[in-house]
């Protein structure tokens, strides 16, 4: 193995392994984090012209590891 390679253990709950459902995602950004937030809309409204949703995720990270 070389000293760049490494190998990494990821363990998630069975909850977690379900995922979440999104039909919207917004990405915001600085110079020290980015954001990426899911959100779950209501198009049933979408006639009145006002949307409502629910955020069912957001994601922060630093640029370093956003590729």
């Amino acid at each position: 193995m070389e000293a760049d390679d490494k190998q990494i253990n990821i363990h998630a709950t069975p909850e977690m392994m379900a995922g979440v459902y999104a039909n919207f995602a917004n990405v915001s950004h600085s110079d020290y984090e980015f954001s990426i937030t899911f959100v779950r809309l209501e198009h049933e409204e979408a006639e009145s012209g006002e949307m409502s949703g629910v955020v069912v995720s957001r994601v922060n990270l630093a640029p370093r590891f956003m590729k």
